[in-house]
């Protein structure tokens, strides 16, 4: 598949004589299977980059694979050429250090960051942090950082000093700024949700090489967001904006920013610049998408809202905020198939300018006879959506194995995926939620902890900007094997320990 975002082309493999440890990590990690021995492995990159690799080299690069991805042996420099320096040298140890070998269990509604090109973070790596596991009966609710390695496919939970760590919580926003992660608001309960507690608060991790290691709670004060969740959150230029979000069973809309530069919250400005200004709003909303175009542009896409009193809607509308005004502007101008009425997306930027928008999955209502509950559709497509010239388009799908693509494996439809583009030329899917009939034929969440990855690659057509490989299952997850309790008797009591 042709593209500047291949992933085989972004490797530049065919151009390479020697290549970095990482690259030859990345191109081993990409050939490797059960059955294929160190020369099939030799004279595949050989054929197909130019490689010439000693069978030394190769067997480390296999061996290193296979290494604790807390230590720093899989990304050594390995057996270098003559004059090659290290392709990546050793972060300090006080980021990270101190972690465990061990995947998250099964969880929803956590968050998941990209950490590429971010402080000491080395490699390309994923942050997922917090989430929560319903069984029907009990809700468990997380406060874990984990890592994953794109590369190697592997996740690694960190240890941080007690008592200074953003509680258990879920629904929440995370985002990166300043080569820091931020976490803001979420929600959580007791076990048999008799107890119910919203966040409105703001942790950073620093990731820089001045980092100590440790979470750090940001002073509130009173132009800080009221407790919620559900909220969408982002960042420009030293400036994280959140918007909307819900709690106490009530939609929100409205807009704070915070500074991380002057350590403190302008929202009280912000608005009233908005006011001064006239500026529309998108309304009440929670569970929509949000994405920067990378300038000074914050774009806003469906999610759900109230209508009458025990009722919702879901929305299909896109917004743009100019984030050096505070100007909101409804887009009517875009063309394309866009995804309609959806909340629960995903979403990430890919290209190297980051000018084009990738939504996936999300659910959708479908409209029933009065006096019916309406039927959810659990979607699994694709939408890219082209910031410049404001273009929905339906991504091409180019096939990358052989074989029926009716038999080759593709994700359940899901809400609440998490998606993020990695420079390695590949979008990675972390999990989410869909309801299906339980055994007693009542409707049960069904919390999925799987992982997958595709090649994207961009053209220069505006309408078939986005091509897309076949779908590799990297992490199966263990949600079929799920217990689920059709209970209508009391939950069991609570514990204080359990988060």
């Amino acid at each position: 598949m042709a593209g500047p975002d291949d992933s085989s082309q972004c490797l530049s493999g065919k151009e390479m004589s020697t290549p970095s440890h990482e690259d030859l990590l990345a191109a081993v990690r990409k050939e490797e299977h059960p059955d294929f021995g160190i020369a099939r492995i030799r004279n595949t990159l050989k054929e197909e980059r130019g490689w010439e690799l000693s069978e030394k080299r190769v067997k480390k690069a296999m061996a290193d694979l296979q290494q604790d991805p807390c230590s720093s042996a899989h990304v050594a420099s390995g057996e270098n050429a003559p004059g090659e320096e290290s392709a990546v040298s050793e972060a300090p140890a006080k980021l990270f250090a101190n972690c465990v070998v061990e995947e998250p269990s099964a969880r929803s509604y956590a968050s998941v960051t990209l950490l590429e090109n971010v402080g000491q973070v080395e490699g390309s790596k994923a942050a997922m942090f917090g989430g929560e596991h319903y069984d029907g009966k009990k809700n468990l609710f997380y406060n874990q950082l984990y890592l994953y390695d794109l590369l190697l496919n592997s996740w690694s939970r960190q240890n941080f000093p007690e008592g200074n760590t953003p509680s258990a919580r879920s629904a929440h926003q995370a985002c990166i700024c300043r080569d820091s992660l931020f976490v803001f608001g979420g929600e959580s309960s007791s076990p048999n949700g008799s107890k119910f507690k919203l966040y409105n608060d703001l942790w950073r991790l620093d990731l820089s090489a001045h980092s100590t290691g440790k979470w750090q709670k940001i002073s509130e004060d009173k132009d800080a967001p009221g407790p919620r969740s559900g909220a969408r959150m982002t960042a420009i230029e030293g400036k994280i904006f959140i918007y909307g979000g819900m709690g106490d069973d009530k939609y929100f809309q409205d807009l704070h920013v915070f500074d991380v530069d002057q350590k403190k919250w302008i929202s009280r400005t912000v608005q009233i610049l908005q006011k001064k200004n006239n500026s529309p709003t998108p309304g009440p909303r929670s569970g929509y998408v949000m994405w920067n175009d990378k300038e000074d542009g914050i774009f806003i896409y469906g999610g759900t809202r109230a209508r009458g009193r025990n009722d919702t809607e879901t929305l299909e509308d896109l917004w743009r905020l100019d984030a050096s005004s505070y100007t909101w502007e409804r887009v009517t101008d875009a063309k394309g198939q866009h995804p309609g009425q959806r909340s629960g997306l995903a979403v990430t930027l890919v290209g190297e300018a980051k000018r084009d928008a990738v939504l996936f999955g999300g659910v959708s209502d479908q409209v029933a006879p009065q006096g019916s509950k309406p039927t959810s559709s659990f979607h699994a497509d694709f939408f890219c959506f082209n910031m410049d010239a404001r273009q929905w388009s339906i991504p091409k799908a180019e096939r990358t194995s052989q074989g029926n693509p009716a038999e080759e494996p593709k994700p359940m439809g899901r809400r609440n995926a998490q998606i993020v583009h990695s420079k390695l030329g590949q979008i990675f899917m972390f999990g989410g939620v869909r309801e299906e009939k339980s055994e007693n034929n009542k409707e049960k969440e069904v919390t999925l902890d799987d992982v997958w990855s595709i090649p994207v690659g961009l053209s220069s057509e505006e309408k078939d900007r986005l091509a897309l490989g076949s779908w590799k299952r990297l992490q199966r997850g263990n949600f079929s094997s799920d217990a689920w309790h059709d209970s209508d008797s009391e939950a069991d009591s609570d514990s204080d320990n359990e988060n």
